[in-house]
């Protein structure tokens, strides 16, 4: 025999196996928007070190051949590895 403790919320009383099941979702879904929050920042970062592709003037960076970020073509050293770069 399950025994429910009633839970008072918003002027509405709840049982409190409901209750816990309702929080068991928001954490369900906090998790998941953490997630996916989590694979877009990886989005961002993959996009700013590789550049974007979509760049009117692809002569003005190149790819260091070291790691493979996209630097500026004037550029010395990679902003990246530190590993000059080839022209």
């Amino acid at each position: 025999m399950m025994a429910y403790w009633i839970v008072v919320s918003s002027g509405r009383a709840l049982p409190v196996a409901i209750v816990t099941v309702l929080g068991q979702i928001a954490l369900l879904i906090g998790i998941m928007v953490l997630f996916f929050a989590v694979i877009a920042l990886q989005f961002v970062k993959v996009r700013e070190l590789y550049g974007s592709g979509d760049s009117s003037a692809p002569d003005e960076r190149t790819n260091c051949s070291s790691c493979g970020a996209r630097v500026s073509v004037e550029a010395d050293t990679c902003s990246y590895c530190g590993e000059p770069t080839d022209r």
